[in-house]
């Protein structure tokens, strides 16, 4: 086993005794698992530090992000606050696409509280209790090395099933499994409420606002003259200024909701004259579309594409970059 991984710890502040337990998950994993952990308490005692530049390069760049869950972390995840709450936007895209580079650990027993909305369904290494510290950590370790601590059997052969009648032929046991029309476009009985949506269209702003930055991050290394600045004007409204040799091309506005629209849509405005403090002009507007099987997809209203090639949030900004910034780039 040559390959030395990297781990990076997320957390709340929560207080000193927090704090130290987190110093002291790192050096257990470097002493007694080997792994080249970290957190922000190390990085900061010896250099200046951007914390939001280093969360970035945390996510990007570790082969493990280990989230420590506590009440006050799920709290703050889900309002989006401080350094939690920007740590949740960047994780988002990531979760999507790696999501095994993410390791969840409760340091506080109560399910119900210390995982916030977008983490419900996750699996979390339970380290509330003290007593079982080693345990757990040996767990941790094992998950970091993917060497769990229990085999699964070699397959065997396939048994026959059947009874041979009088005349020797053989009846088929009809299956029970409950799967076996797992085929069919069956309507599912789950009906999707107006909180749904909601939540649904909380999590798709953030994702979306998460991959225009990662959009601008990654034109302004790659087109020369080009910078960006970005705005949280609240909660539920970002804006992007775009910049080319020092002057303003174009803004992006991103909000939830408006005056003349419902918290179950988001809205999008983008160009060179954008109002920051009215909400009545926009150029798209993202809905929330359920199928008849109950899904949720988003929809954008006001474009001529298809919602089959719009109905994510990566798609979107896609689409919104080919079809209302790109030209801006053209020579």
């Amino acid at each position: 086993m040559d390959k030395r991984y990297t781990a990076f710890i997320s957390y709340s502040w929560d207080g000193p005794a927090h704090e130290q337990w987190i110093r002291s998950l790192v050096n257990d994993l470097r002493s007694q698992g080997g792994v080249d952990a970290t957190c922000d308490q190390f990085e900061v005692q010896d250099k200046t530090v951007n914390l939001n530049k280093m969360m970035i390069n945390a996510i990007r760049d570790n082969d493990y992000v280990i989230v420590v869950l506590t009440s006050s972390y799920a709290q703050r995840a889900d309002d989006f606050q401080g350094g939690v709450g920007f740590e949740t936007m960047l994780s988002l895209p990531a979760l999507r696409t790696e999501p095994d580079k993410f390791i969840f650990v409760m340091r506080e027993g109560d399910y119900t509280s210390v995982f916030p909305y977008h983490l419900r369904d996750y699996y979390a290494i339970n380290f509330s209790q003290d007593s079982e510290y080693n345990v757990k950590l040996d767990e941790l370790i094992r998950r970091i090395y993917k060497k769990g601590r229990f085999e699964k059997a070699p397959l065997g052969n396939i048994p026959h099933f059947g009874e041979v009648l009088p005349n020797n032929t053989q009846v088929r046991e009809v299956s029970t499994n409950k799967n076996v029309f797992h085929d069919l476009d069956l309507p599912s009985a789950h009906k999707v409420s107006d909180l749904d949506k909601k939540k649904f269209i909380g999590q798709s702003y953030i994702e979306i606002c998460s991959l225009f930055e990662q959009l601008f991050a990654q034109m302004s290394t790659e087109y020369s003259g080009f910078e960006f600045s970005n705005e949280q004007i609240d909660t539920q409204k970002k804006l992007f200024l775009l910049y080319l040799y020092g002057n303003q091309i174009a803004g992006v506005k991103i909000w939830i909701g408006g005056l003349m629209y419902d918290s179950n849509s988001i809205c999008l405005s983008y160009g060179n004259h954008i109002n920051v403090r009215s909400d009545n002009s926009m150029n798209e507007i993202i809905s929330v579309d359920v199928n008849r099987n109950n899904e949720m997809k988003l929809k954008l209203t006001l474009s001529f594409s298809s919602k089959d090639e719009t109905d994510t949030p990566e798609k979107i900004v896609r689409s919104i970059w080919t079809s209302s910034l790109a030209y801006l780039f053209k020579a």
